[in-house]
């Protein structure tokens, strides 16, 4: 019996050093790798009217 709490003291150590570490990265280092690209894109036929217009894309957001 107490080899299997030693067992399960050990996993619950490992998932939570795991997951504090994964906090970690994804509010401390991720946000500072974000990647910004920028195209401009030509469309034949085009109404001038709509000339100027910006279209934004934003993908992958997981933070809470």
């Amino acid at each position: 019996m107490e080899k299997l709490l030693k067992r399960t003291a050990l996993i619950l150590a490992v998932c939570t050093v795991a997951g504090l570490l994964a906090l970690v990265y994804a509010y401390f280092i991720e946000p500072n790798s974000l990647i910004i690209k920028r195209t401009e894109i030509r469309i034949p036929h085009w109404d001038k009217k709509l000339d100027g217009i910006k279209v934004i894309a934003i993908s992958d957001i997981h933070g809470g």
